[in-house]
């Protein structure tokens, strides 16, 4: 639901570099290469892609929680002006819930379910 309201330009979307690259590990070890590449092929049409910079490891060090790819992965959704963070992680949701005033954390089921008459 997320990508087809993506696709249909009803909502703006932004992956990492980073995100994208780890995707395609766990695609491999599924043996969904084939479907993975389609998808992020169709992706880079449709969808913004960031690489994580100086500024996001920095933020990570200061910031450290635990976890320094969620922390860089969040600053640079703050740099961004992503408003909402969409994430299986419920540890980072835990996290960094309520921290950044102009940015949501998310599970996707959260998020389909408040994309309701999109």
């Amino acid at each position: 639901m997320i990508f087809q309201a993506v696709w249909d330009r009803k909502i703006e979307a932004v992956l990492t570099t980073q995100s994208i690259v780890d995707s395609s590990y766990l695609a491999q070890k599924a043996g969904l290469q084939k479907v993975f590449f389609d998808m992020v092929n169709k992706c880079c049409d449709y969808i913004n892609i960031e690489q994580l910079n100086s500024f996001d490891i920095r933020f990570a060090c200061r910031n450290y929680t635990g976890d320094f790819e969620d922390d860089s992965l969040v600053y640079r959704a703050i740099d961004c002006n992503c408003d909402v963070f969409v994430t299986s992680d419920k540890k980072l949701r835990e996290t960094y819930q309520g921290k950044h005033k102009n940015l949501q954390i998310m599970s996707p089921e959260e998020f389909i379910s408040n994309m309701t008459g999109l």
